[in-house]
């Protein structure tokens, strides 16, 4: 029988693997004292990208604790420092390195800014369902006519120049104990929402959502892959505020 995840996956529920690969380049990092988490899905080519993620995490957390703007402006001016940060990492070294992100932040009791860039996906988790807030930057994505042949093909990427790299950036209004859910592509191209709504509805009371998404997302022969459930940030007795 299906139940509403919030009541019962850990406050923080992360986990990450390699998939089919033999190594691992995605990147979680989570600042609960700035109210941010990010997910960056690195690509490099024989582990190369590695060092992307902490990297741009790093630059953007630097430039996120510098100022005091409003969240969605704090957002993109981080997202753009992390970007500026890893052009100049790969000029000379590691060319060709890139990343998708997507970044959370808490921006009031009944609301969060989502920025992505790239493939990787935020959903919110309300009840039993979930539900995307965020479309990936490809060309499958943007043209559907194009065909699942463009799924990997990235309009927007970090690692290039600012036009290119541009964040899709939006506030979400939550219900009292909504969730939110990040995701890595390998996540949400092996799980449509249907087969992720069973394996969230079915989770014991102990049971990892996040690894039990990349569990299932690797037996279906998905690559790097992290999944990060951020459980009950609608706060109780909050009313949604808007779309």
């Amino acid at each position: 029988m299906n139940r509403p995840w919030s009541g019962y996956v850990q406050p923080l529920d992360a986990f990450t693997g390699p998939g089919v690969c033999s190594h691992n380049e995605d990147h979680f990092a989570a600042f609960p004292i700035q109210r941010l988490w990010v997910l960056v899905d690195a690509f490099g080519g024989s582990g190369s990208g590695a060092f992307v993620g902490p990297l741009l995490v790093d630059a953007l957390l630097s430039s996120w604790v510098r100022t005091d703007a409003p969240t969605d402006v704090r957002m993109r001016n981080a997202i753009a420092a992390a970007n500026d940060a890893l052009v100049r990492a790969t000029r000379s070294v590691h060319r060709g390195s890139g990343a998708s992100l997507v970044a959370v932040a808490v921006d009031a009791p009944d609301s969060v800014v989502v920025a992505h860039v790239g493939s990787c996906k935020a959903f919110v988790l309300r009840g039993c369902t979930c539900n995307a807030v965020t479309t990936e930057h490809t060309i499958a994505a943007e043209r559907p006519s194009a065909g699942p042949a463009y799924r990997d093909v990235l309009t927007r990427v970090l690692g290039e120049d600012a036009q290119h790299a541009e964040p899709t950036v939006r506030r979400i209004s939550l219900a009292p104990d909504d969730g939110i859910l990040l995701c890595s592509a390998p996540v949400h191209e092996a799980l449509d929402i249907e087969t992720m709504q069973s394996i969230l509805g079915a989770l014991g009371s102990h049971a990892s959502a996040a690894e039990a998404l990349v569990t299932a997302a690797t037996e279906r022969g998905a690559m790097n892959s992290t999944v990060v459930v951020l459980p009950r940030i609608g706060k109780a007795g909050a009313e949604p505020s808007g779309a």
